[in-house]
């Protein structure tokens, strides 16, 4: 991988202390993932001892995704 386990929790753990969330919602595991048969994409799933409100109206956050590029989302489900 690209990118260390070590900077993708620190790159999820961030985001929950900018939102002042660390400390209620902490990552719980982290799993190198590969999936795509269009495209080959592997990255780190992170997720989240509960999940939360998301923004989208009716679904949860439930863990964050990080891409061997760097990029960053979260993981959200209706």
């Amino acid at each position: 991988p690209l990118i260390k386990a070590s900077a993708a929790l620190e790159m999820a753990e961030q985001d929950l202390e900018e939102r002042g969330l660390y400390g209620e919602i902490f990552p719980t595991s982290i799993n190198l993932k590969s999936e795509g048969a269009l495209r080959d994409e592997t990255y780190w799933e992170i997720l989240w001892n509960k999940s939360l409100p998301a923004q989208t109206k009716g679904a949860r956050e439930f863990g964050a995704k990080v891409r061997m590029d760097g990029s960053y989302r979260r993981m959200v489900r209706k």
